[in-house]
């Protein structure tokens, strides 16, 4: 929704890709973006999936480097197991209690806590059987 050029469009880009980007990164890929000639609402839903992905991004990391810490879960995006959009995201899912985890994977298939949980799934796998007790 950001204008595409100018300062304000580069300040609302830097805002979003500056929280999940190292600031030389996020700064090339602005200017990459800036420079494409066309992109499809395939690139721009892979760049909202993968920020990594962004043209000017460094390539990947060599073996054996420490991993880019996680990403923040997007404000108003869809949680991976309702699929409904949230702001209230479960701000480590991986520390939850297992059997709580357990009934969110039971789920999702394929689902892991990196994937992200609202406050709502945590709340609905609480109140289940499968996760009664959970702390």
């Amino acid at each position: 929704r950001a204008p595409a050029r100018g300062a304000e469009g580069e300040r609302a880009f830097l805002a979003v890709f500056g929280a999940v980007l190292d600031p030389g990164d996020a700064a090339a890929a602005r200017a990459a973006l800036a420079a494409a000639p066309a992109l499809t609402h395939g690139d721009l839903l892979g760049f909202a999936r993968d920020p990594g992905t962004l043209p000017g991004v460094r390539a990947a990391r060599s073996p054996g480097a420490a991993p880019r810490p996680r990403a923040p879960f997007p404000p108003g995006g869809p949680c991976p197991l309702c699929r409904f959009p949230t702001h209230d995201w479960v701000p480590e899912p991986e520390s939850l209690p297992g059997r709580l985890l357990e009934g969110a994977r039971a789920s999702r298939p394929g689902w892991t806590p990196g994937d992200g949980m609202c406050g709502q799934c945590e709340l609905l796998f609480r109140g289940r059987p499968q996760a009664a007790g959970a702390r």
